[in-house]
């Protein structure tokens, strides 16, 4: 349950995201949504505050909203940071954001939100590309469970289990089969690890009788871009996988083919940053999920001996 003003920041709304960057200068876009109960009058400003990894403040903002209305508000901000700091996996460096929503000296509302400055691509001859350097993922598949502890999460068993994995030399890690704890993700900010976050074990094809199918066509929109919203400025994220292993790679072309279009037609619309994936363990040329070219990189699931043949059988597509 959230309490709050009748003039607030929108859970989730608030989306940091990095339109230019260079080791002199980072260009941000910060975007969220201000609710507004009707019949609120007065000036209203948003104020934010940038605080480096060091605890150094290196950006103060403030806008004044000009024009609201009842409802839902978009607001939008330009923030430009000088000499920036990077993320990445030896030096997981955070910046944080303190957002206040004010009005006549009085704040409204305040949140806070940890992001990272990193730039990123794949590619099918170079790999993964982090900061303008090749660096290989030597990732895992790790379920939420944490073995007799249950599926409860504990913040102190996580961080060992991480801690742990990267002694070993892990570095990228694969959720499965849903979304994970925020504050898993935190840790995985904190000690710079790649995360492929994935959404869905099944879509409308059921694996079992009492699975998720018996509620994707009304909840799987919604549920999806909570998920988006909900993670977006983790810098550990690097790739939404939108399902595992989906029966509709079967047993039905058409809702193979239409839902990872809309899925990832939801993740390009709320994010835009990041690549989509599908697991898939089918595959044939015939698999309508994985040769969907609405998904930005195809994914295998095991089927190591179909590695090699991968740059022939999908021309200039990534592999994940």
């Amino acid at each position: 349950m959230i309490a709050r003003n009748k003039v607030s920041i929108a859970t989730n709304s608030t989306f940091i995201k990095v339109e230019q960057l260079s080791e002199k200068q980072a260009v941000l876009s910060l975007s969220l949504d201000i609710e507004q109960i009707p019949k609120q009058t007065g000036s209203l400003s948003l104020r934010t505050q940038i605080v480096s990894p060091t605890g150094e403040t290196v950006s103060q903002v403030e806008d004044i909203l000009v024009k609201r209305g009842s409802g839902v508000n978009p607001f939008r901000q330009k923030i430009v940071l000088e000499n920036p700091l990077l993320w990445g996996v030896e030096t997981p460096r955070q910046y944080t954001a303190n957002v206040q929503l004010v009005s006549g000296g009085r704040v409204l509302d305040e949140q806070e939100t940890r992001f990272g400055l990193r730039n990123f691509s794949f590619d099918q001859q170079q790999g993964f590309v982090l900061n303008g350097k090749r660096l290989k993922i030597r990732g895992v598949c790790l379920h939420s469970d944490l073995g007799a502890l249950g599926m409860a999460f504990n913040r102190s068993a996580a961080l060992r289990q991480l801690k742990l994995m990267k002694a070993m030399g892990v570095n990228g890690i694969r959720t499965s089969h849903n979304p994970a704890a925020p504050a898993f993700l935190d840790l995985c900010d904190s000690l710079g690890f790649i995360v492929m976050s994935e959404t869905f074990d099944v879509w409308k094809g059921h694996k079992n009788p009492f699975d998720y199918h018996l509620y994707w066509d009304k909840w799987f929109e919604r549920d999806f871009a909570d998920h988006v919203k909900r993670d977006r400025n983790h810098p550990s994220l690097f790739i939404w996988c939108l399902g595992n292993e989906a029966q509709e790679q079967w047993h039905s072309k058409s809702d193979g083919a239409a839902i990872p279009k809309r899925l990832a037609a939801i993740a390009d619309s709320l994010d835009g940053t990041r690549p989509t994936t599908i697991a898939n363990n089918e595959l044939s040329s015939e698999n309508p999920v994985l040769m969907n070219p609405a998904v930005d990189i195809i994914g295998y699931n095991y089927n190591h001996k179909q590695w090699a043949s991968f740059p022939s059988d999908h021309p200039g597509r990534s592999l994940s």
